[in-house]
């Protein structure tokens, strides 16, 4: 049973989150997120009337607590409450339009980006890992951009507030100023503890829900083969791999709550002793100290709070690395291209390789698909059948050599154009959730009664089927076509193939599921597209190749040879045996 891959960036990391490089993926992803300016400096404009308050309305404050309680100060203090009462709601307000468009933003250039990848990316991608990129990593972008916004107006506020109190009183100020790094290396520390046990929490809770989302979609497969028990032990091992994670957490949690009490009490218990002191000396005066502690505890707050911001820098990382390699991966249709529109013809390999990784499928390939011919592909498992057709609809391109169409090469043309000339009905017979009628429709062009659609079902004998639903058309398929059995799915993706009505049509063991009048079925329909459309059928059963006029045969040593069943069988022992044993090739 293949298992689901667990997130690649950290799984290459052992859950680690490299350094290097976060303020210019920072950057490089802000652009995506395309900020609402406008209201950007709305916030601003906002913000900086709360530096005024941060700085003045403590000295108001002490003239009141002092004894010079009069009209004007009380007025003050009482209109300066409702207005920044009034104030933080219409910024927590604007800051939450302004995140509500960031985060979209975010999510449709992500999506956008999955759809243009190449499709060998998925090849090594796990469904899990890019839904995460789409749910987690764009809302903690979102979230990172905010506290970088939100980050603006404190320091401001701090830099103010560091400004009036040099002026009070410049030995104090420098007294607590040396109290500044001191947070700053110990916020580091602490920040670099909790950052490795923060990351090993996601990168458990991605290996668990990996592993669980994986075996819920196969927990038939799992009854079906009585491992109940087994898959209960490995359940059990990543939740506890989960659970030991969480204890290191929390034990992180409480260093960096006692490292921040401390360092937040030990400069305040200095600085009142020595404002004891100099209130008794008269080096300052009640009024002044009381303003000048209310200024103290906004700064050392501020840093005392940077110990949770260099936390979630670091967390957040974590997700611009995942982002920023998503991004760039390169897409497909984006080369120059040369003709707009693809033509008509025959399609040539000319000396085509192709490689999986180390494993050589093709080598220096030299075959032709004839226009408007019936052309079957055989050849034992795993000798690149499904890949020829792969490579013909450029879902892969050629390690060597070239494809060909009319004397030009298929990468001239434009991407989109190239493939709106196939219908491509594939062995595993993918279905989307929905109706039947959305299953048949998806990637046909043409806007269709349900009259035209049951007249084309007639032709790949899909009729019968579809009235014996409840509901006809308008049957609920279920999640990935569960409610259909195999036959019934691959007769939808037959008529759904010509429906489209396309140049080319790519059969890929298209009766694999079915029985052996459904299989006659098909070949009659096939029958109706011979010399209509450029058929291309790979086959694993000699009563799928009697019609067809131009045989290719790939065997396991990467040789090929192709015409018609005469020639071929001549040149090919592989070919001759599996007419002998009567097409079946597994024996």
């Amino acid at each position: 049973m293949k298992e689901q891959k667990i997130d690649p960036v950290m799984q290459a990391n052992g859950g680690k989150v490299k350094n290097k490089g976060l303020w210019r993926k920072f950057f490089h992803l802000i652009r995506l997120a395309k900020i609402p300016y406008i209201g950007l400096v709305i916030y601003f404009l906002l913000s900086l009337s709360t530096v005024y308050v941060a700085v003045k309305l403590p000295q108001v404050e002490s003239d009141v607590f002092t004894g010079n309680a009069s009209a004007a100060n009380i007025a003050f203090v009482i209109g300066v409450e409702l207005a920044t009462s009034l104030i933080a709601v219409v910024m927590i307000s604007s800051m939450g339009v302004i995140g509500g468009r960031i985060d979209r933003n975010f999510r449709n250039a992500i999506w956008q980006k999955i759809l243009r990848l190449e499709p060998k990316y998925f090849d090594s991608v796990s469904a899990n890992s890019l839904l995460s990129r789409i749910t987690d990593d764009a809302e903690s972008m979102k979230d990172f951009i905010m506290l970088i916004l939100s980050e603006i107006t404190g320091i401001t506020t701090t830099v103010a507030t560091i400004t009036a109190m040099s002026t009070m009183n410049k030995g104090l100020a420098v007294m607590m100023a040396v109290f500044i790094p001191i947070f700053t290396f110990f916020g580091f520390i602490v920040g670099r503890i909790k950052m490795r046990v923060g990351n090993n929490v996601k990168f458990r809770m991605a290996g668990l829900t990996d592993y669980l989302s994986g075996q819920l979609a196969r927990i038939t497969v799992i009854k079906a083969y009585n491992r109940e028990d087994y898959e209960q032990e490995r359940g059990e091992a990543a939740i506890m791999d989960y659970y030991i994670a969480q204890r290191k957490e929390q034990i992180a949690d409480f260093l960096q709550s006692t490292i921040a009490s401390i360092i937040h009490i030990v400069p305040d218990v200095i600085l009142i002793l020595v404002g004891i002191y100099m209130l008794n000396t008269n080096a300052l005066t009640p009024a002044g100290w009381i303003v000048f502690h209310a200024y103290a505890n906004q700064v050392f707050s501020f840093f005392s709070e940077k110990i949770t911001l260099w936390i979630n820098i670091k967390t957040y990382q974590g997700h611009m690395n995942r982002l920023s390699e998503l991004f760039s991966v390169p897409e497909e249709g984006v080369r120059a291209y040369i003709k707009e529109e693809a033509e008509s013809g025959d399609i040539v390999f000319d000396g085509v390789s192709f490689s999986y990784d180390e494993r050589e499928i093709l080598s220096g390939a030299t075959l032709t698909f004839p226009k408007n011919e019936f052309t079957a592909v055989f050849g034992p498992s795993g000798t690149g059948k499904t890949t020829i057709l792969k490579l013909i609809e450029q879902i892969y391109e050629p390690t060597g050599g070239r494809i060909l169409q009319n004397g030009h090469e298929i990468k001239e043309y434009k991407l989109e154009n190239w493939r709106k000339q196939f219908s491509y009905v594939k062995q595993d017979t993918p279905m989307i959730s929905g109706t039947i009628r959305d299953n048949i429709l998806y990637g046909v062009d043409a806007v269709l009664t349900d009259e035209q659609i049951m007249t084309a079902a007639k032709e790949v004998r899909a009729d019968a089927f579809i009235a014996d639903c409840p509901g006809g058309l308008d049957y609920d398929v279920g999640q990935f076509g569960d409610k259909l059995s195999g036959g019934q799915k691959q007769k939808i993706s037959l008529l759904r193939a010509f429906l489209q009505n396309r140049e080319y049509i790519l059969l890929d063991e298209p009766t694999a599921s079915l029985d052996a009048i459904s299989v006659q079925d098909v070949l009659d329909s096939i029958k109706q597209m011979i010399g209509k459309r450029t058929i291309i059928l790979v086959a694993h059963d000699d009563k799928l190749i009697r019609d067809a006029g131009h045989i290719i045969v790939v065997e396991d040593n990467t040789r090929v040879y192709e015409g018609t069943a005469e020639e071929v069988s001549n040149v090919s022992g592989f070919f001759r045996d599996i007419l002998k044993l009567g097409g079946k090739e597994d024996e």
